[in-house]
């Protein structure tokens, strides 16, 4: 189970960064893995190293910065 939920997180994680720039939340990226908010949010840190939050804001601040460099 815990290898299950734990590539799920991990899939779920892999959608986020295809597609940062739809209305994602917490609640709604749980519900993609099957888990709790609670249980999402501790296998999400654990494999990226930073909150579910932390990890979209900074995936949409990259994409920003490579618009601004390319003069977009």
């Amino acid at each position: 189970p815990e290898d299950s939920a734990t590539g799920r997180v991990a899939a779920v994680a892999r959608e986020l960064d295809e597609t940062f720039f739809e209305e994602w939340t917490l609640d709604r990226a749980a519900s993609r893995a099957g888990l709790s908010r609670r249980r999402f949010s501790d296998l999400f840190r654990a494999a990226a190293g930073r909150s579910f939050g932390e990890h979209l804001t900074e995936r949409r601040l990259e994409h920003a910065a490579a618009l601004l460099r390319a003069g977009e």
